[in-house]
């Protein structure tokens, strides 16, 4: 597919920065699971996950008051947010090592990956995440391990679903994210597909996920340390990236026919 053309026309800024996209496929599109993908939904224990849930929702009824707004250009944002790396505090660095541990038993995760750099959001009923690629890396290099937590945990309920998309490919995979569950997703899932967290008003109860990185790819490490990326960083830039390795792995596939 050709990306979107200005030929003709004066390009405004937005035009400009967007006119090597690749354009989405029409709907309907086909139901996919991408490669790179692995999901374990009991990957920590009901101790682990109790203390993630109360290290937010501290025991004395207080709030914790770390939550900040990730998007406070829009009016509508939420306090949903919270950063901090590894050893910043216990529990998290418990859940996510557990997680890892897991994943590599059952033989999801294999290689090098400690990640020590943690991106918490908490998703109300309703409440939800764009979709966007995260910041790109060297192919293959991406990694992501994601923890998930809810509030119900024992009962009957609707979980979040989290969604991974490949627009200009046309294609969607849904994962339920249960209580105590974990996310692995590398390959060509981080560099080529976006993911999303889905706004449902149906949702029961409050859910809580740990999407745990390495320092060099996580966006909040380079804001607080002013790091700088070969690639540049944020999810526009990291989208055309994507969209140039979608176009290459065209290109290859049509030669080798």
């Amino acid at each position: 597919m050709a990306p979107r053309s200005t030929a003709g026309t004066k390009a405004k800024p937005k035009e400009a920065k967007t006119k090597e996209l690749l354009e989405n496929a029409p709907k309907p599109w086909s139901v996919e699971r991408p490669n790179g993908l692995h999901v374990l939904d009991r990957a920590i224990s009901d101790a682990t996950a109790q203390t993630v849930w109360d290290f937010f929702h501290p025991v004395d009824g207080t709030e914790f008051g770390s939550w900040f707004k990730r998007f406070p250009r829009f009016p509508t944002a939420h306090a949903n947010g919270f950063h901090c790396f590894g050893g910043d505090h216990a529990a998290l660095d418990a859940a996510v090592s557990e997680a890892c541990a897991a994943l590599r038993a059952r033989g999801m995760l294999s290689g090098a990956f400690a990640p020590d750099s943690f991106a918490v959001m908490r998703h109300k009923p309703g409440w939800g995440l764009g979709p966007h690629y995260d910041n790109a890396c060297d192919e293959n290099e991406g990694k992501v391990v994601m923890v998930t937590v809810h509030e119900h945990a024992h009962e009957e309920r609707t979980a979040r679903t989290f969604r991974f998309t490949d627009p200009p490919g046309g294609r969607y995979f849904d994962v339920t994210t249960a209580h105590a569950s974990a996310v692995y997703f590398s390959n060509e899932c981080y560099d080529m597909w976006k993911h999303e967290s889905l706004r449902n008003p149906k949702q029961t109860g409050e859910c809580i996920s740990i999407t745990a990185r390495l320092k060099d790819q996580c966006g909040y490490f380079a804001k607080t340390t002013k790091a700088k990326s070969t690639y540049g960083r944020g999810a526009p830039a990291a989208e055309l990236v994507a969209h140039e390795r979608i176009r290459k792995k065209r290109l290859y596939s049509q030669l080798d026919r």
